[in-house]
């Protein structure tokens, strides 16, 4: 008699285990998927490197910048278009790098960006689950493979937008933890990179992030000043700093912004200014006016046109106020959405949103696999956010039809707009299911 109940219970183990063990496969398959898709990416990249005359985009641009660096070489000359544009601290960080040579330094960039790849994937689980690992398979597998096509960009181009979103994720799980010091530095670092993810500031002064803010404040500080003074010397390192905001930061007029005087409103910029300037003024679509391709739907002055993007901005950012719970009713999986939504406002009133800047769309993604998986199979809200889901991947997708005329009339652009309405209706369920509490109570 025993030991047939020893049978039936060890069978009974086994069957409880038996999802476990099939998770931990289907994470192992995915990982060593993963681990060939980057392989690949990151092959095209170095094998063009090791041609004489390969021309792997950016990177050779990168290494130059370091050797700049290191030889104490002029990095934006005056009067000039900038060959680098990116803040000092950005070329102070390429100089080691580039003192590997130039075809380790590609090597070295690829291995960071799949790194970097993989770890916004855990990050992403970690912020709206609590743990990084051993999460449901599709909310490792749909943000990255529905990134994969923008991730395939930062490869082939040499471009650090995935960094960024590590960073910036990276910030948010300190927030999460409760270290807004880390958050502010990380924040800060990003501003570093590249400067257009300080609009986050305005979301830790708005939820009293004061230690964040602090932090940012501080490290601004730190990355702008004293450590480009330290490596460049404080008389370049002022003139680094001067030359490069007066031609970036506080360059935008009708003919460009910043130094993209022609790709500023061209079909490759997907930011609300690119998308205003060309749909509302009769300006060329193409980097080429010689081509004749416009897409205005009215001819305004430049004057007008800024008023709508200054009203259609704070239109989104009353919006993403207003769906806001309060302060009280917070919880880590209201902050994971407001999270989301702030990455999308950055990409809209980023001045420049080219392609591979979209590759931060993977959070969202998940945030909204994350919510389907949620809901009752079958419910509206699951069968609303299926359709949603399949909307945001198709317009992406239009760029494989026809390129120029898909991203001229900004099919990024209305897919981000899609998916900050849609977290922003989630996130506006959650505040007031929250205010209802007392009530029932």
């Amino acid at each position: 008699m025993a030991a047939p109940l020893l049978g039936v219970g060890l069978r009974l183990r086994i069957a409880n285990w038996l999802p476990v063990v099939e998770g931990l496969l289907t994470h192992r398959r995915m990982l060593a998927a993963f681990v060939v898709l980057a392989g690949l990416f990151s092959s095209l990249p170095i094998s063009h490197s090791l041609r004489p005359n390969g021309h792997p985009k950016d990177y050779p641009l990168w290494y130059e910048t370091g050797q700049k660096v290191i030889r104490g070489e002029q990095l934006y000359p005056p009067g000039q278009v900038f060959p680098f544009m990116y803040p000092p601290v950005a070329a102070v960080l390429l100089a080691p790098l580039s003192a590997l040579g130039p075809v380790a330094m590609v090597v070295a960039l690829t291995a960071i960006n799949s790194a970097v790849w993989l770890g916004c994937a855990f990050l992403a689980a970690y912020l709206l689950t609590g743990r990084a690992l051993g999460r449901h398979p599709l909310l490792y597998l749909v943000p990255v493979c529905c990134s994969a096509p923008f991730a395939f960009d930062t490869y082939h181009l040499g471009q650090v937008n995935l960094l960024l979103l590590f960073v910036m994720l990276g910030a948010f799980a300190c927030l999460r933890a409760g270290r807004e010091w880390g958050a502010g530095a990380l924040v800060a670092l990003a501003v570093g990179i590249k400067a257009f993810p300080l609009m986050a500031a305005g979301y830790l002064v708005y939820r009293r992030h004061w230690g964040a803010c602090a932090s940012l404040v501080a490290s601004l500080g730190l990355f702008f000043v004293a450590v480009p003074f330290a490596v460049r010397g404080p008389a370049q390192g002022a003139e680094d700093l001067k030359v490069w905001a007066g031609g970036m930061l506080f360059k935008y007029d009708t003919g460009s912004i910043g130094q993209r005087t022609e790709r500023a409103y061209s079909w490759k910029n997907q930011s609300l200014m690119g998308m205003a300037n060309r749909l509302l003024r009769h300006k060329s679509a193409d980097e080429n006016p010689a081509r004749n391709f416009y897409v205005n739907v009215a001819d305004l002055d430049f004057r007008t046109t800024n008023a709508i993007i200054v009203g259609v901005a704070l239109a989104v950012c009353l919006f993403y106020i207003g769906v806001m719970p309060r302060h009280a009713h917070r919880t880590p999986g209201s902050n994971a959405i407001e999270f989301a939504m702030l990455l999308l406002m950055i990409l809209l009133f980023s001045p420049y949103s080219f392609g591979y800047f979209f590759v931060w769309l993977l959070y969202p993604f998940a945030v909204l696999v994350h919510l389907w998986l949620k809901q009752p199979a079958g419910s509206p809200d699951a069968r609303r956010l299926a359709a949603v889901f399949a909307v945001c991947v198709a317009l992406p997708a239009l760029t494989l039809v026809h390129q120029r005329t898909a991203e001229a009339y900004g099919n990024f652009f209305v897919t981000t707009l899609i998916l900050l309405g849609t977290l922003g209706w989630q996130l506006n369920k959650l505040k007031r299911a929250a205010g209802a509490e007392p009530a029932a109570a």
